[in-house]
């Protein structure tokens, strides 16, 4: 997940202070370096010499051919332990192969045993116990210049190659890591410097280390010294951490005992030379292989599906549906299957609750797990997406003293999160408690994707540990970090631009990992696709098919093979098999036989076993291909096409002279067999109430139909039913299974040409319930949703079944209609819900407290369905959030950028021609101008009116989203870091509006932002049908029941200016009861001087109320919010009309205009971490390209004026644009100021015209500085 501006800073910094070894003690006596004396440690294929006392190598000696290699290249003898240095006693003693050493750290009371031992190639440094006899415990160790393995700059061939992990988390790039290094063109170091993987060869040798040591940078220490005229590179473990210093009182376990392997070896791939690629080879006979490593090649897919926002796209029923579609289209391919937003609303929702909070709107935690034992028999592994990194309040297991504090958020993810406190989360066992509860509730998954995770060393260690003591391989989202563990890279995956970009380590790792940069990689290719899911808008079905047949079957055919040689435009693997583009076209070969040239594939798999031939061919067309041995003695093969239902039209090869001739469909994958293929049966729709709801049989088999009725496949792979024929049709199924209790029947749909659409449920024990529509107005913009981008809206009925019932019949209709129109429908579904409140004594009711119906009558319409939207249903969390209103959950909308956040549609919420409503809804508000509802008429042209327009004033005075006040009560026993807190206030709101005739249109409610970072919330929403309509006259209505407006008003500080509150009843009846009330902020007096009441206000009559406004004398330059609010009744209903009214102090020469008191726009926040600020606060620009700030600055004469900006920038180029009244001036790169608390000042001159003038900086690029204010002074 690509959400880089909130960690990357801390990322780079942690990147970048990994230590080696450090010494904090002084006068050692180490021991020197030397041969004289050693032991002779032998072995098949080595003789080394080793110190009889202390775990140090003097030298190689390599039996074949009496090649050398050296070991330690200067004094030895210390050990560096918990950061300070130590001459310990040390003693060894001999025995078959080995030498058993004694370390005995006496002012420690410490004794540490290690042990050199040599088998056939590979040296081994151990410890083999550690006793802390006194109260100080063993945190870190290192053995400084231990030197395991050296070579010398004037032994023929003398190189060293090493690859360090770079740790970057940009996106969209990566620098090469690998450096080749000649020793004699070595510098000589001071100190060591840190590397992750190394090797040194020379003409007769190679040699590699592998280590425990936790250093991810500084895994293996390489140091080059003076011997003599030459210059000798030695290698070392870094620093082994046994365990951390505690945090908060918990001390973690330990670590493995730390060791070190050196691998040798000649010529190990028979090129006739000794280079690091030996090494390469004979280090992975020793490296460490994570949990799953050797499963990864036989991934052959990946998947994300994905469920956001509360709209559970993907229930875990369609899931399997989805899997068995890709399971057919590649004849059983090995699937790699993440759910993201298997929990809560969906994504990081409710994080880190891993367990006990599973997504209701999905399925549950019993769909979840018949999905998961499911999966397995398609061949798909299953894992989950969890966020140990960040922490929502609206989780369970959320508590203030978990994060690192206030100052320390972590993405808003629809909700404020907070940074983790990592180590005290590890440490305290927290972190593996919720594992545990995710592991009782879904024992069947096989690995854990960790979402946006940083941490490295221990930290990272342990989360690996925790997870593979629960069965379950590990994945990562930012290549590098858990990079011992990690066999899945999410940025690798989804991006060629990213991923490890070293062929040291590929060339050791192809086998066992999926995390390469794939841009160059053209040889090798690499896993390259995230599926079909949803995630980032991928649904493409087709392509991702494609993309398995010409690039992840390749990629994991060669991943079958370790490589043994690597040339610029030549792999080559073991068991004969070898990539080349030796011919300007890529080719794959296993011997003689030619298995891939571009995109045409004729690749046997399993690899070793051969029991099937895949075949793919972009341009379609014959093609001929000579047979694997295995297969050449066969007369004749079958052919299969590869469809979504499984093998189709088979056809039978004969084998001519080992070859077959193949005529292919273009873009189609085929499969051949040495006979018949078995016969292959899917169920669609398994444990789901509705079987094959989504048409993935392309049959009709387990519905009965009615008239004409088609299924269509869209472009990407998706099916849905249509109805268009001159006639009514339509389908039905009986439902089965059904236990007493309510259910939601849904559909997406989708109509054209006005053509109705029913979707209803009977024959349930209680009457017929439809719901109908012959308009689809939004466009879906789910963006994880397979319908994204088209007119397909969820309609859904609800249904009671009573005791004695447990069957239903559910049908889908289209009515009559004209040629060309169509009424569609697609993934059916049903699945137990619960009744709103109130819903037997209103037209329309919802409390949000059904997790299947999503938004309720809403739809999204924020944006262009490319991102998520910024809303979902907030979940109450007792005495942490404050965003609910009633009940356990209410819909929330966070950040909306300019434009509308939701609406309703007909199909779900419809207003019928000619009648009068009443909307009443609950709401929260942390924003007095940012959001507007409004009710539209829908019409056509000059017919669309926006019949009601209120602003839903603010209910709170701080965020929603906010950490409580120190301040607040901490009741007896409440044992968090911070007080509890309730929900925030909310208002009742309601409005009347009358439809015109259906030629008027079909009138919805919308939700409108003017764009910030405010957050709302809406509950309890109630409709009721008041009647008909009064008589137009023929017109349509142009607004709604009542209306307020605020004059406008221009004040300075200390001056009283009159305002003047406008009421008007635009309703076909008097309102009675009228309640007029104006509120201002702080710092700003308001005084009725007429009167705020009345009786009674006929239809078209106004109630003007007048006012005195004061501001005060030291008011601050800013924007003030006036607002106010009618209450009255219309026909015995209560109604309200809302307004608001800025009253704007403008900044004046000479004075310090601080950018958070002024108007802000485009994703610009106002921040009040403790950075040497003059004020409360500065400006951000999380937002991105276009974000502003703007000050209005009155001067009395028109000329030139400097102005100058405080500012301050860490790092990079971050350009704003300064304008000036509309025109736009420069834009300029302000220089780094080297820390956010360090402060400069970006000068400019600008003609200002006498009076008001409008002074704006807009981000130009993705981020801009810090901005603490404006100072303006005359040029003059």
């Amino acid at each position: 997940m690509q959400r880089l501006s909130r960690l990357a800073a801390a990322a780079v910094c942690a990147a970048l202070a990994v230590p080696l070894h450090t010494a904090a003690s002084a006068q050692t006596t180490p021991r020197p370096a030397a041969t004289e004396g050693s032991v002779a440690l032998s072995a098949a294929h080595m003789t080394v010499q080793v110190d009889p006392n202390f775990p140090a190598v003097d030298r190689y000696t390599w039996k074949a051919d009496g090649s050398v290699l050296h070991g330690r290249t200067g004094p030895t003898g210390t050990l560096v332990v918990n950061g300070k240095t130590y001459t310990p006693e040390s003693t060894g003693v001999p025995g078959a192969n080995r030498v058993d050493y004694t370390l005995r750290v006496a002012e420690l009371d410490l004794v540490i045993k290690a042990r050199l031992a040599v088998s056939d190639n590979v040296l081994t440094f151990q410890v083999t116990g550690i006793e802390e006899n006194g109260e100080h415990k063993l945190r870190t160790l290192a053995i400084p210049d231990q030197g395991l393995v050296s070579a010398r700059s004037d032994q023929p061939g003398a190189q060293l190659a090493d690859a360090r992990l770079s740790f970057t988390t940009t996106y969209d790039h990566e620098d090469p890591i690998d450096r080749h290094t000649k020793l004699a063109d070595a510098a000589v170091d001071a100190e060591p410097r840190g590397s992750t993987y190394a090797i040194l060869s020379t003409d007769g040798l190679a040699a590699a280390v592998e280590t425990n040591s936790l250093e991810d940078q500084s895994r293996v220490l390489i140091r080059t010294s003076r011997t003599g005229d030459a210059k000798s590179t030695a290698l070392s473990s870094g620093t082994w951490t046994y365990r951390p210093e505690p945090v908060g009182g918990h001390d973690a376990r330990p670590t493995e005992l730390p060791y070190a392997k050196v691998a040798l070896t000649g010529d190990r791939n028979d090129d006739g030379n000794v280079d690091w690629q030996d090494g390469a080879i004979a280090y992975r006979e020793v490296m460490y292989r994570p949990m799953g490593a050797e499963k990864t090649k036989n991934f052959v897919a990946s998947n994300i599906e994905y469920n956001t926002n509360s709209f559970a796209s993907h229930p875990f029923t369609r899931v399997l549906d989805d899997i068995k579609k890709g399971n057919r289209l590649t004849d059983g391919l090995g699937q790699l299957v993440q759910l993201k937003g298997y929990q809560a609303e969906g994504h990081d929702n409710a994080h880190p609750d891993y367990g006990g909070h599973i997504n209701e709107g999905a399925g549950g935690r019993k769909d979840l797990n018949f999905l998961v034992r499911e999966a397995k028999k398609y061949g798909a592994s299953m894992g989950v997406h969890i966020n140990s990194t960040e922490a929502y309040p609206d989780a369970d297991t959320f508590r203030w003293d978990m994060v690192q504090g206030e100052d320390k958020p972590g993405w808003t993810y629809r909700d404020r999160s907070y940074l983790i406190n990592r180590e005290k989360d590890i440490q305290s066992g927290n972190f593996a408690k919720r594992l545990d509860t995710l592991k009782k509730d879904v024992p069947g998954l096989e690995f854990i994707y960790n979402d946006v995770y940083y941490g490295r060393g221990y930290n990272a260690y342990e989360l690996a540990r925790t997870q593979h003591e629960r069965g379950w391989m590990v994945h990562t989202e930012f290549e590098d970090f858990v990079d011992r563990d990690t066999l899945w890279y999410h940025r690798s995956a989804q991006r060629a631009e990213n991923g490890i970009r070293s062929q040291i380590i590929r060339f050791i790792q192809n086998t066992d990992r999926d995390v390469w940069y794939r841009k160059d990689a053209k040889l090798l290719k690499g896993n390259g696709d995230i599926g079909y899911g949803g995630f980032e808008s991928h649904t493409d079905l087709v392509g991702w098919q494609r993309t398995i047949f010409t690039n992840n079957l390749p990629t994991k055919f060669m991943q079958h093979f370790p490589i043994t040689k690597w040339t610029d435009h030549r792999v080559d693997f073991t068991d004969g098999v070898y990539s080349t583009d030796e011919t300007g076209t890529w080719q794959l070969f296993q011997g003689d036989t030619k298995l891939a040239e571009g995109n045409k594939v004729f690749l046997p798999w399993d690899p070793k076993k051969q029991s099937k031939i895949y075949h793919w061919n972009d341009e379609g067309g014959t093609t001929t291909w000579k047979l694997p041995e295995k297969w050449r003695d066969l007369g004749t093969v079958k052919l299969y096409r590869l469809s979504d239902t499984g093998r189709q039209d088979e056809k039978t090869l004969k084998v001519t002279n080992g070859k077959v001739t193949i005529d292919a469909k273009a873009r189609t994958g085929y499969v051949l067999y040495r006979g018949k293929a078995a016969q292959q049966t899917t169920v669609w729709g398994e444990g789901a109430l509705v079987e094959d709801g989504s048409f993935n049989s392309h049959t009709f088999d387990a519905w009965s139909r009615d008239g004409a009725a088609r299924i269509e496949t869209n472009d990407e792979g998706w099916q849905f039913v249509r109805f268009d024929g001159s006639g009514q049709a339509r389908l039905s199924q009986q439902l089965k299974g059904l236990k007493p209790g309510t259910y939601a029947a849904s559909a997406y749909v989708r109509v054209a040409g006005g053509r109705k659409a029913t979707l209803s449920v009977s024959d349930y024990g209680g009457e017929k319930v439809s719901r109908s529509t012959d308009v689809s107005p939004a466009v879906n913009k789910d963006p994880v949703n397979v319908w994204s981008g088209t007119k397909f809206q969820k309609m859904n009925v609800l249904f009671t079944v009573p005791k004695g019932h447990s069957t239903a019949t559910l049908t889908l209709s289209g009515a009559a209609g004209a040629s060309g129109a169509a009424a569609d429908f697609a993934d059916v579904r049903v699945s137990p819900s619960k009744a709103p409140a109130g819903a037997d004594k209103h037209y329309f009711t919802e409390d949000f407290e059904a997790a299947d119906r999503a938004w309720g009558p809403f739809v999204n319409v924020e944006g262009s369905g490319e991102h998520n939207p910024h809303g979902h249903r907030a979940e109450r969390h007792e005495n942490y959030t404050r965003d609910t209103i009633s009940g356990d959950y209410s819909l929330k909308s966070f950040q909306v950028e300019q434009g509308d956040a939701w609406r309703s549609i007909p199909q779900n919420l419809e207003f019928k021609p000619g009648r009068t409503y009443r909307v009443g809804l609950k709401y929260q508000s942390d924003n007095n101008t940012q959001y507007r509802l409004q009710v539209r008429s829908g019409g056509a042209g000059d017919k669309d009116r926006t019949l009601v327009d209120d602003p839903l004033i603010a209910t709170t005075d701080r965020p929603l989203d906010s950490w409580p006040k120190a301040s607040d009560p901490r009741p007896d026993g409440w044992n968090d870091a911070a007080p509890p807190q309730g929900s925030a206030p909310s208002k009742e709101y309601a409005t009347v509006f009358s439809t015109g005739d259906a030629d008027c249109g079909d009138p919805y409610l919308a939700l409108t932002s003017a764009g910030g970072l405010g957050a709302i919330t809406v509950d309890d929403l109630v409709v009721d049908d008041l009647g008909p309509a009064p008589d137009s006259g023929g017109d349509c209505p142009a607004t709604g029941g009542t209306d307020l407006a605020i004059g406008e008003v221009t004040a300075n500080p200390g001056e009283t200016t009159p305002l003047t509150a406008t009421f008007t009843n635009r309703a076909d009846v008097p309102v009675t009861d009228v309640r007029v009330e104006l509120n201002a902020p702080a710092g700003v007096t308001l005084k009725p001087v007429s009167a705020t009441r009345a009786e009674s206000i006929a239809p078209g009559d106004t109630l003007k109320v007048d006012y005195e406004l004061t501001l005060a004398d030291d008011l601050k330059l800013g924007s003030y919010a006036i607002t106010g609010e009618v209450s009255s009744h219309y026909r015995d209903q209560r109604i309200t009309a809302t307004a608001e009214r800025r009253v704007t102090v403008n900044c004046k020469p000479d004075l310090r205009c601080e950018a958070e008191d002024v108007t802000l726009g485009g994703g610009t926040a106002v921040e009040t971490l403790a950075r040497g600020q003059s004020g409360k606060g500065y400006v951000n620009f999380p937002g991105g390209k276009g974000g502003y700030v703007e000050w209005k600055v009155d001067v009395a004469d028109a000329g030139d004026y400097a102005l100058a900006f405080r500012y301050a920038l860490t790092t990079g180029d971050r350009p704003l644009t300064l304008s000036v009244n509309g025109k736009e001036i420069s834009t300029d790169s302000y220089p780094v100021t080297g820390a956010w608390d360090k402060w400069s000042e970006a000068k400019a001159k600008a003609a200002l015209k006498a009076g008001s003038n409008t002074i704006r900086l807009t981000a130009a690029k993705e981020d801009g500085p810090n901005v603490d204010y404006l100072t303006v002074v005359s040029a003059s």
